[in-house]
């Protein structure tokens, strides 16, 4: 089975995959550091599917296919590394799969080329404001607060459109919800994906903040907050309130 998780940047995905690197049936990759790259994978399993096709050895190559896309995105890990590290437990999984912000807009994709393999897909939902000001105050990737509203649009968008085309494959993450009750998430989460909770209380227990894991020896946090007018704008779109009337924790 494949899992990939999606999400707006700072909005817990990386929480989530350290939550589910916890049990030993399950390894997300660290994220696919460039859009473009997903892309790059996704175009690779359509050659080769179309490949096999036109010499008639589809059937054939589904018995491999499985492995092949696991080590595909077992080597886009950016954390290079780790990758001997990582790789017994790669290898004890069963489920495999990623985690990357943005990873939602190729949701359809993904399900396109490999829904036969039970795909589970992930949305990481965060409070929008929080989310917000969370990125802006990231030294990289400085975005003005209208590109910052029109990706979120976007990416809600993919994850509506996601919830109604597949909804029994799609598991709603607030991070919120996992920092007030760690251990229930992490049992729906087992639930979903079908594995056993016996690793329960690691799952649960909610390590350290990453909120400056990715700060280098010269870069350091800006000191940058959404204003009163930007709050307003972004809390009365109307997607944005709709999603966070619908699917926001209430705590």
């Amino acid at each position: 089975m494949f899992l990939i998780a999606g999400g707006l940047p700072r909005s817990g995905t990386t929480t989530f995959r350290r939550m589910c690197n916890k049990h030993p049936d399950i390894f997300l990759s660290t994220e696919i550091p460039v859009y473009g790259v997903q892309c790059h994978i996704l175009d690779c399993i359509r050659g080769m599917q179309e490949g096999m096709k036109k010499r008639g050895m589809l059937d054939e190559f589904r018995a491999r296919e499985d492995r092949l896309v696991r080590e595909l995105l077992f080597a886009a890990n950016r954390h290079r590394g780790r990758l001997a590290a990582t790789r017994k437990q790669f290898e004890k999984a069963w489920i495999n799969g990623h985690k990357t912000p943005t990873a939602e807009v190729t949701f359809a994709e993904w399900e396109e080329l490999l829904g036969h393999h039970e795909l589970r897909y992930v949305y990481c939902l965060r409070d929008s404001v929080a989310c917000f000001n969370s990125r802006l105050r990231m030294p990289w990737k400085v975005m003005s607060f209208d590109d910052l509203l029109e990706k979120t649009q976007t990416s809600y968008r993919a994850f509506l459109d996601a919830r109604e085309r597949h909804p029994d494959r799609i598991f709603l993450f607030r991070v919120e919800e996992y920092a007030a009750a760690p251990r229930e998430v992490a049992a729906r989460v087992c639930a979903f994906l079908g594995v056993d909770t016996g690793p329960l209380d690691k799952m649960a227990a909610l390590g350290k903040p990453n909120a400056s894991a990715v700060i280098g020896k010269k870069q350091q946090l800006r000191d940058r907050q959404l204003t009163g007018e930007e709050v307003e704008r972004l809390r009365s779109d109307p997607l944005i309130a709709d999603v966070t009337e619908r699917f926001g924790w209430k705590g």
